[in-house]
């Protein structure tokens, strides 16, 4: 059929007998083992009817429980049964492998039911074995058949199988599978609580649980036993009694030290005026009581001598007796009770007695607080009968007033009184007096002489002048010079340029200055001091002379005729002339803190230049360019 419908449309479905009708191509019949499952005729007899997923006409799925399922002739029939013990027991295909015989009901066979004694049984590989036993009880003999036959909890198989409970000294129960004791033997404890070791400790005659388990038989100073569970002494230690027959304290006394047990019981060391000890099981004596002595050396009649006794005087036999004295012993040391006329004691020390002699003995005359050798400026002294005399004075020295406790008391070399008692040295115009050998001599005071011989008018002439300049035939006026502190100085002093400080702080030219103008100078201790400028005692501004320039390591100058004295520190001459100043001498600057400070010179030299000037001031050493350098007095003193 080539025509079905239309021309050139074949009718030929798949696996099918077809046929057109009424321009429609239909299935007649399918193939042998072939089947229309969909229903569908356009694509002929589609199915397989010999597979099990369209198994026969009705193309029905073939499945069958607990088995591998096969199609044979159209009729679903069982090929395998699943592995786990799955059977066709009624061969019937429709239910499949119907009994599984791994199951408690069906144990290897049909019917088979597998049951086990105090176990939890099992069958999963069709015979029926133990998966494990009831608490309490085991599979001792391996035997399935009569399941956990064993009972584990009696003393012959206690938790597992064939363990056996054995413990020392015990009857043993099992409890829980656990060996444990039910009671101990007669005179036996478990004192370490552990079921094991049974009851292992003898209560008869273990010293560390003896009687009971928490008593340690521990005696002190002692070697203890158990005897029947009571703690007794074996023996004590090396010395150490059991002096109260008591037991539970051990060997409580220490006979070697014990005092009241020394040696052995009951021993009691009693030593007179003592301190009574035990050494080595000896009574002795440590120490004698204060003011006693152990000299027989026997600790039963302790301290049997008073050291404070003048036979016995701190030590045993010392007897006490002082020089010129009656004697005591009250605290152990042997002292001056009194002493016997004329002695005393002034020195205190008791070892000598009473040493001095209060009649003739010059340091302690009459008593020990009179020494006739302190007398003031006594050469020679004695004591009679108690009493100090003056037998010679110190050279210059006289007792003028008689009176021995004052000593001599006036010296002869004073003006008052010249070589004798009361002979006064008179007063003379422009002098001092002195007495040196008890002869009145006078000395011209400072600036003034005694130039015409005469002692009536002292020294009248005044050397600080120019007629008599340092001395009386000085006369200076003829050389058109002054008189200075050093003497005539004719013309020398400061250059005129250099720079003089102001106490107002201002600087002004040596040239410059002033009377009444307040400068800085340098006294005597040399500190700085503010000063005045008196008068120009000379000057030349329009003379050339040779000056000195001196410049020190900080770089400070002063230019001076080469004559003018300089103030240098550590000269044996304080002041020395300025052309004999030399490298490293020590000259005095002024600081900025009005103070001085000491600074090396590093260069003199020697120039020419015009003019000079000499100032005069109070104090005489004026600061000119911050360095102190002399001028003049104007007082010489």
């Amino acid at each position: 059929m080539t025509d079905c419908a239309a021309c050139g449309v074949s009718c030929n479905l798949a696996h099918a007998n077809s046929s057109c009708s009424t321009g429609i191509c239909t299935i007649v019949s399918c193939y042998s083992g072939y089947g229309n499952c969909d229903a569908v005729s356009s694509n002929g007899c589609e199915a397989d009817i010999t597979s099990v997923s369209t198994c026969g006409t009705n193309c029905t799925l073939c499945s069958l429980p607990n088995a591998v399922p096969v199609c044979v002739s159209g009729i679903c029939l069982i090929s395998t049964c699943n592995s786990g013990g799955w059977v066709d027991h009624n061969l019937l295909a429709a239910d499949g492998c119907e009994v599984n015989y791994h199951t408690l009901s069906n144990c290897g066979s049909f019917g088979t039911i597998c049951s086990t004694a105090h176990a939890t049984p099992t069958c999963s590989t069709g015979s029926c074995q133990i998966t494990s036993c009831d608490v309490g009880f085991g599979d001792c003999n391996l035997l399935p058949g009569d399941g956990c036959e064993t009972d584990l909890t009696t003393t012959a198989n206690c938790g597992n199988c064939s363990d056996v409970c054995n413990l020392p000294d015990a009857v043993p129960v099992c409890l829980s599978g656990m060996c444990d004791i039910w009671t101990c033997s007669a005179g036996y404890d478990d004192c370490d609580r552990n079921a094991s070791t049974g009851c292992e400790v003898n209560l008869l005659i273990t010293t560390a649980h003896c009687g009971y388990c928490t008593n340690n038989c521990n005696l002190a100073h002692a070697t203890s036993a158990c005897v029947n569970g009571t703690c007794v002494i074996a023996s004590c230690n090396v010395g150490y009694v059991n002096c109260d027959n008591i037991t539970s304290n051990g060997c409580e006394v220490d006979v070697l030290t014990s005092t009241s047990n020394c040696g052995y019981c009951g021993h009691n060391c009693t030593c007179p005026h003592a301190t009574a000890v035990c050494t080595s099981g000896v009574c002795a004596i440590s120490p004698c009581d204060t003011g006693y002595a152990d000299c027989d050396l026997t600790a039963s009649t302790g301290c049997e001598v008073n050291i404070f006794s003048v036979v016995n005087c701190g030590s045993c036999g010392n007897i006490c007796s002082l020089p010129n004295a009656v004697s005591t012993c009250p605290t152990g040391t042997c002292q001056v009770l009194s002493c016997l006329s004329p002695y005393g004691d002034c020195d205190g020390i008791a070892s000598n007695g009473c040493e001095a002699n209060l009649q003739t003995s010059a340091s302690t005359c009459g008593t020990c607080a009179i020494n006739c050798n302190n007398l003031a400026n006594v050469n020679l002294v004695h004591c009679i009968s108690g009493s100090c005399s003056i037998a010679t004075c110190d050279s210059e020295y006289y007792d003028c007033d008689g009176t021995v406790s004052d000593g001599c008391e006036v010296d002869l070399y004073t003006t008052n009184n010249c070589g004798s008692c009361g002979s006064t040295c008179s007063s003379r115009s422009h002098a001092s007096v002195t007495c040196p050998a008890g002869t009145c001599q006078y000395s011209c005071n400072s600036g003034y002489a005694d130039c015409n011989g005469s002692p009536t008018d002292g020294c009248e002439t005044d050397i600080t002048t120019s007629s008599h300049c340092g001395s009386c035939s000085n006369d200076c006026n003829g050389n058109n010079c002054n008189c200075g502190w050093t003497g005539c100085s004719c013309g020398g002093c400061f250059h005129g340029d250099e720079p003089v400080l102001l106490v107002n702080g201002e600087y002004r030219k040596v040239k410059n200055l002033l009377s009444g103008d307040r400068v800085y100078s340098l006294n005597e201790q040399n500190r700085i001091v503010e000063d005045e400028i008196i008068m120009m005692l000379h000057l030349d501004p329009n003379l050339t002379t040779e000056f000195c320039t001196i410049e020190t390591v900080m770089n400070e100058s002063l230019s001076v005729t080469c004559d003018h004295y300089m103030i240098v520190h550590g000269q044996k001459e304080r002041y020395i002339r300025a052309d004999r100043v030399k490298h490293n001498d020590m000259l005095y600057v002024h600081t900025t803190q009005n103070s001085v400070k000491l600074v090396a010179v590093k260069s003199v030299r020697r120039d020419f230049k015009i003019g000079y000037y000499t100032p005069k001031t109070f104090q005489g050493t004026l600061i000119v360019n911050g360095i102190a350098a002399s001028c003049y007095f104007a007082f010489i003193g």
